[in-house]
Protein backbone atom coordinates (compact mmCIF):
# COMPACT_ATOMS: atom_id res chain seq x y z
CA UNK A 1 0.00 0.00 0.00
CA UNK A 2 1.44 3.36 -0.99
CA UNK A 3 2.20 5.86 1.76
CA UNK A 4 -0.12 8.56 0.41
CA UNK A 5 -1.95 7.93 -2.87
CA UNK A 6 -2.31 11.65 -3.63
CA UNK A 7 0.41 13.80 -2.04
CA UNK A 8 -1.65 16.97 -2.63
CA UNK A 9 -4.27 15.74 -0.16
CA UNK A 10 -3.28 15.76 3.51
CA UNK A 11 -3.04 12.34 5.18
CA UNK A 12 -4.56 12.27 8.66
CA UNK A 13 -5.86 9.83 11.25
CA UNK A 14 -9.60 9.35 11.57
CA UNK A 15 -11.36 11.28 14.30
CA UNK A 16 -14.37 9.08 15.03
CA UNK A 17 -15.40 5.50 14.23
CA UNK A 18 -17.36 4.69 11.06
CA UNK A 19 -19.87 1.83 11.02
CA UNK A 20 -20.66 0.29 7.64
CA UNK A 21 -23.03 -2.56 6.73
CA UNK A 22 -22.11 -5.10 4.03
CA UNK A 23 -24.79 -5.57 1.35
CA UNK A 24 -25.32 -8.30 -1.23
CA UNK A 25 -23.81 -6.24 -4.08
CA UNK A 26 -20.58 -5.92 -2.11
CA UNK A 27 -20.26 -9.70 -1.85
CA UNK A 28 -20.95 -10.41 -5.53
CA UNK A 29 -18.43 -8.07 -7.16
CA UNK A 30 -15.58 -8.34 -4.65
CA UNK A 31 -12.16 -9.66 -5.68
CA UNK A 32 -9.67 -11.40 -3.42
CA UNK A 33 -6.28 -9.75 -2.74
CA UNK A 34 -7.43 -6.47 -4.27
CA UNK A 35 -7.27 -3.75 -1.58
CA UNK A 36 -9.49 -1.33 -3.50
CA UNK A 37 -12.11 -3.90 -4.57
CA UNK A 38 -12.58 -6.19 -1.57
CA UNK A 39 -15.88 -6.52 0.30
CA UNK A 40 -15.06 -3.82 2.86
CA UNK A 41 -13.80 -1.39 0.19
CA UNK A 42 -16.93 -1.85 -1.91
CA UNK A 43 -19.10 -1.22 1.15
CA UNK A 44 -17.11 1.92 2.03
CA UNK A 45 -17.45 3.31 -1.51
CA UNK A 46 -21.20 3.60 -0.93
CA UNK A 47 -20.59 6.14 1.85
CA UNK A 48 -21.14 9.82 1.17
CA UNK A 49 -18.10 11.71 -0.13
CA UNK A 50 -15.80 8.69 -0.45
CA UNK A 51 -13.73 8.74 -3.66
CA UNK A 52 -11.39 5.77 -3.15
CA UNK A 53 -10.71 3.15 -0.46
CA UNK A 54 -7.77 0.81 0.11
CA UNK A 55 -8.11 -1.89 2.75
CA UNK A 56 -4.79 -3.26 3.99
CA UNK A 57 -4.01 -5.97 6.50
CA UNK A 58 -4.28 -3.56 9.47
CA UNK A 59 -5.07 -0.13 8.05
CA UNK A 60 -7.91 1.20 5.91
CA UNK A 61 -7.14 4.31 3.89
CA UNK A 62 -10.25 6.27 2.87
CA UNK A 63 -9.84 9.04 0.31
CA UNK A 64 -12.32 11.90 0.27
CA UNK A 65 -12.41 14.83 -2.17
CA UNK A 66 -10.07 16.99 -0.10
CA UNK A 67 -8.24 14.64 2.29
CA UNK A 68 -7.08 11.08 2.89
CA UNK A 69 -7.98 9.54 6.26
CA UNK A 70 -6.64 6.33 7.70
CA UNK A 71 -8.45 4.02 10.09
CA UNK A 72 -7.44 0.91 12.01
CA UNK A 73 -9.18 -2.42 11.50
CA UNK A 74 -10.34 -4.32 14.56
CA UNK A 75 -8.81 -7.70 15.34
CA UNK A 76 -11.94 -9.53 14.14
CA UNK A 77 -12.06 -7.55 10.88
CA UNK A 78 -8.35 -8.20 10.25
CA UNK A 79 -9.01 -11.93 10.56
CA UNK A 80 -11.97 -11.71 8.16
CA UNK A 81 -9.92 -9.77 5.57
CA UNK A 82 -7.05 -12.27 5.81
CA UNK A 83 -9.50 -15.17 5.48
CA UNK A 84 -11.21 -13.60 2.48
CA UNK A 85 -7.86 -13.01 0.75
CA UNK A 86 -6.83 -16.64 1.27
CA UNK A 87 -10.08 -18.06 -0.08
CA UNK A 88 -12.22 -18.58 3.01
CA UNK A 89 -15.63 -16.99 3.31
CA UNK A 90 -16.32 -14.98 6.42
CA UNK A 91 -18.35 -11.95 5.44
CA UNK A 92 -22.12 -12.26 5.28
CA UNK A 93 -24.78 -9.90 4.04
CA UNK A 94 -25.74 -7.59 6.88
CA UNK A 95 -22.32 -7.81 8.61
CA UNK A 96 -21.48 -4.49 10.29
CA UNK A 97 -17.81 -3.56 10.52
CA UNK A 98 -16.34 -0.55 12.29
CA UNK A 99 -13.36 1.47 11.12
CA UNK A 100 -11.80 3.03 14.20
CA UNK A 101 -9.28 5.84 14.56
CA UNK A 102 -5.78 4.37 14.97
CA UNK A 103 -4.48 4.43 18.53
CA UNK A 104 -0.93 5.54 19.17
CA UNK A 105 -0.19 2.49 21.35
CA UNK A 106 -1.35 0.02 18.68
CA UNK A 107 1.81 -1.70 17.42
CA UNK A 108 0.13 -2.69 14.14
CA UNK A 109 -0.45 0.92 13.08
CA UNK A 110 2.67 3.09 12.85
CA UNK A 111 2.29 6.74 13.84
CA UNK A 112 2.08 9.31 11.09
CA UNK A 113 5.42 10.91 10.34
CA UNK A 114 7.36 8.18 12.10
CA UNK A 115 10.16 8.46 9.54
CA UNK A 116 9.59 12.08 8.55
CA UNK A 117 12.75 13.69 7.23
CA UNK A 118 14.63 10.41 6.82
CA UNK A 119 15.27 9.31 3.27
CA UNK A 120 14.52 5.66 2.64
CA UNK A 121 17.68 3.61 2.35
CA UNK A 122 20.04 5.98 4.15
CA UNK A 123 21.31 3.14 6.35
CA UNK A 124 21.28 5.29 9.46
CA UNK A 125 21.11 3.65 12.83
CA UNK A 126 18.66 4.56 15.52
CA UNK A 127 19.81 5.47 18.98
CA UNK A 128 22.51 8.00 19.77
CA UNK A 129 22.54 10.91 17.35
CA UNK A 130 26.26 11.70 17.71
CA UNK A 131 27.17 9.23 14.96
CA UNK A 132 29.21 6.96 17.23
CA UNK A 133 28.41 3.28 17.07
CA UNK A 134 28.82 1.74 20.49
CA UNK A 135 29.60 -1.92 20.62
CA UNK A 136 29.72 -4.23 23.57
CA UNK A 137 33.21 -4.55 24.98
CA UNK A 138 34.65 -8.05 24.76
CA UNK A 139 36.92 -9.22 27.50
CA UNK A 140 40.23 -10.43 26.06
CA UNK A 141 41.24 -12.17 29.24
CA UNK A 142 41.28 -15.94 28.94
CA UNK A 143 40.98 -15.65 25.23
CA UNK A 144 44.28 -17.33 24.50
CA UNK A 145 44.72 -20.41 26.64
CA UNK A 146 47.97 -22.29 26.18
CA UNK A 147 47.45 -26.03 26.58
CA UNK A 148 49.73 -27.87 29.02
Amino acid sequence: MKRNPDPKKPLMDGGRPIKVTVQGDDLVGARRSDPSNCIMARAMLRQKGVVDVRIGACIARVEYENKTVRYALSKNDRALVAGFDTGRDGFAEGYVFTLEPPRSQDAKVPPLGARKGVKHGTNTRSGSQDGVIRRRQVSHRNMFVIPD
